[in-house]
């Protein structure tokens, strides 16, 4: 059950098969960071004003190749479980706000990646872009708040030390996978008076869905992986302005 892929194509090897009444499905997949690389270069993010969104806040997508086939894998991490906060328990990427020292989103993303999980990205990983800013959304409302999903490669492994007030735990997960359709779930979500059943990624105990699921779901789109993403009330789009 859950959200389906319309059309899946890889960047190395466009391949699919139809049936009719059928969504297109895929084949095989290749979702390399070279890939991700060419995408990205030189496009023009979508960016939300100031004015639509006083607070900034930033992500760092990081991405590696695994060592033993070369498969691309995206990092989680699992937000520990806080009174306070309004994605208390939800795995998200590394990041937060942009703070006064931080000269915009990519020096927010690096900071707080060395923060929460103890690696400099300055150092072991290249800047690849930027996705488009996203609105955030907490139950169930939109927030004054934008969100810049900022995208890296790591350049060697990396040993994480997650800072334990901030972060339960992490989880490098397959783009592939992702792309193909391997987790695809939904689940009903609930929040005052509003009501949905949404699309998410079960992987093993960790659910990624929310703000989470729309960036990667825009990276993915990128790659010409295209998500029928259905409208519902404060579940934004990245880039909505």
């Amino acid at each position: 059950p859950g959200l389906r892929p319309r059309l899946r194509v890889a960047p190395k090897q466009r391949s699919w098969q139809h049936t009719r009444g059928e969504p297109e499905v895929f084949i095989e997949t290749l979702i390399s960071i070279a890939a991700v690389e060419r995408r990205l270069i030189g496009r023009e993010a979508r960016e939300i004003s100031v004015a639509q969104a006083p607070r900034r806040a930033a992500v760092a997508v990081v991405l590696r190749e695994r060592s033993r086939d070369g498969t691309t894998e995206v990092l989680y991490i699992e937000r520990v479980r806080a009174e306070n906060d309004p994605w208390s328990g939800q795995m998200a990427f590394p990041g937060g706000h942009l703070e006064e020292s931080d000269a915009g989103p990519v020096e927010a993303a690096v900071r707080e990646t060395r923060e929460e999980v103890g690696f400099n990205l300055e150092t072991h990983g290249r800047l690849i872009g930027r996705l488009d800013d996203i609105h955030a959304t907490a139950r169930g409302k939109r927030l004054p708040l934008a969100i810049t999903p900022v995208v890296f490669a790591l350049a060697e492994p990396v040993e994480l030390t997650p800072r334990p007030d901030e972060v339960a735990d992490y989880v490098w997960i397959s783009l592939d996978d992702l792309a193909a359709g391997a987790h695809d779930s939904s689940m009903r979500y609930r929040s005052g008076e509003l009501e949905a059943r949404l699309p998410c990624w079960q992987v093993g105990r960790y659910r990624i869905w929310g703000l989470t699921y729309l960036m990667t779901s825009s990276l993915l789109e990128l790659l010409d992986v295209v998500f029928e993403i259905p409208r519902i009330p404060g579940a934004a789009r990245a880039g909505d302005a």
